[in-house]
């Protein structure tokens, strides 16, 4: 995502919200409907990950990852990098990204790893997070958070740090692969209540 100069965190934001369909007035609903590539699944948007979604949204606007399945795979791989505080909800849920991604985008989730390694992120600010931070540059925010612009090489303690998430991400996955089906039939019954509330065309 190339960005004017003098762009705000909050436009930038906002673009990417734009060009991936979705905006922050979905912050609050009570669920979340994402896609395993063509795969709907339906989660309980928690209290906890409606406290980390903004601040994932951020993520995603100074990083420049997109919000397609490989995008997502490169933040989560960011967030694990850079560390996730004490937000359990993000590590799950990063986690669960990690165990899939891994053997997709090895590429792309290690550079994405390896970035993270050498950036601040908004999850280990002091929070609630100032709303100012989002009228400031998008480019002295990841200047302040010290995000690399250029690709970053690894060393050997990144592929043995990546190697522990990894190991890490098998166990989650292997606990939450039950609840898929549930998942899968919450996202199923989310189509079509959607296709039921379209109208029709005559």
């Amino acid at each position: 995502m190339t960005l004017a100069p003098a762009t705000t965190l909050r436009q930038a934001r906002d673009r990417y919200l734009a060009e991936a369909g979705l905006s922050t007035d979905t912050y609050d609903d009570d669920w979340v409907d994402v896609k395993l590539g063509p795969v709907p699944l339906r989660l309980p948007n928690t209290a906890a990950r409606k406290r980390v979604l903004p601040l994932h949204d951020l993520h995603h606007a100074l990083t420049g990852y997109r919000a397609d399945i490989l995008g997502e795979a490169e933040i989560g791989a960011w967030e694990l990098g850079s560390g996730l505080g004490r937000h359990a909800i993000g590590y799950a849920l990063d986690l669960m990204n990690l165990a899939w991604s891994l053997w997709v985008a090895p590429r792309r989730v290690w550079q994405g790893f390896v970035r993270g390694r050498r950036s601040g992120n908004f999850y280990r600010e002091t929070l609630p997070l100032d709303p100012a931070v989002l009228d400031h540059d998008v480019d002295a925010v990841r200047e302040r958070l010290e995000i690399p612009s250029e690709p970053v090489t690894g060393t050997a303690r990144d592929a043995l740090a990546l190697a522990g998430w990894y190991g890490l991400a098998l166990v989650v996955g292997a606990l939450t692969l039950p609840l898929l089906p549930v998942m899968l039939g919450l996202g199923l019954w989310g189509q079509a209540q959607s296709r039921a509330a379209t109208p029709s065309r005559a």
